[in-house]
């Protein structure tokens, strides 16, 4: 599905990202001295936050998520690594599933058993045979399937760009603004490159700079724009070429 989902669950949040590879992490030089780490993120190995990011743990992580009031906006898809942090005001977070209480299994007395032993081989045979159409169905289906989605594009799949008008017009059309985090730049270099949208985690982070600025500093970088083509998806990854 290519709507993104909200969660503040520890659990759920730790499972999807090691699922990809990821890991806890916070931008360098935005922390303070007190246990604040900063700007949190995720970083996945061959990012372009390689050499911006340092790996944390994940208790520091979820505590300062947690302080942050942030949520994580991500798809539930096998090949995505969509992932925002998101302000929690600004989403609906459904609330942490409860643990279900699994019942004790029920025991069969010997009189029970003998009772129905009579029946019970009619009810074996007969469930064997519903088990055996339902397995030959279900193969079909999936055979059917298989074959459906190998013949169907993936839409879901990220697409690789450097040119710049694509990248603007991409960017622009979902509201977003060419950034970077604060603290990071030395002289002219504006220091790590981000894509800034009004409501995210970002707002307090990050400034805005110009595309020419952007640009320039995108090409001296090598980095290259990945990114999703779909009029909802606002996922975009700032790569090494």
């Amino acid at each position: 599905m290519a709507s993104a989902k909200a969660t503040i669950d520890h659990d759920e949040i730790r499972k999807w990202v090691e699922t990809r590879g990821g890991h806890p992490a916070h931008v360098k030089r935005t922390g303070t001295r007190r246990g604040n780490p900063g700007v949190l993120r995720i970083d996945y190995p061959g990012f372009s936050g390689e050499e911006s990011l340092e790996r944390i743990d994940w208790d520091q992580w979820f505590e300062w998520f947690d302080r942050d009031n942030l949520a994580f906006l991500y798809q539930d898809e096998k090949k995505s690594r969509f992932s925002k942090l998101v302000d929690r005001s600004t989403v609906e977070v459904a609330a942490a599933p409860r643990s279900r209480k699994h019942a004790a299994p029920k025991k069969t007395t010997a009189a029970a058993a003998k009772k129905s032993n009579g029946d019970g081989r009619a009810k074996t045979t007969a469930a064997k045979k519903t088990a055996a159409t339902k397995n030959t169905t279900t193969a079909a289906k999936k055979t059917t399937a298989a074959r459906k989605t190998s013949s169907t594009p993936n839409t879901s799949a990220a697409k690789r760009t450097t040119s710049h008008s694509v990248i603007q017009k991409w960017v622009e059309a979902r509201g977003g603004h060419p950034a970077r985090v604060k603290k990071t730049g030395r002289g002219k270099d504006p220091g790590i490159l981000r894509i800034d949208y009004p409501g995210y985690s970002g707002a307090g982070t990050l400034e805005r700079i110009d595309w020419d600025e952007w640009f320039d500093w995108f090409d001296r970088d090598e980095l290259a724009f990945l990114y999703q083509n779909k009029r909802d998806s606002r996922f975009s990854k700032l790569v090494r070429r």
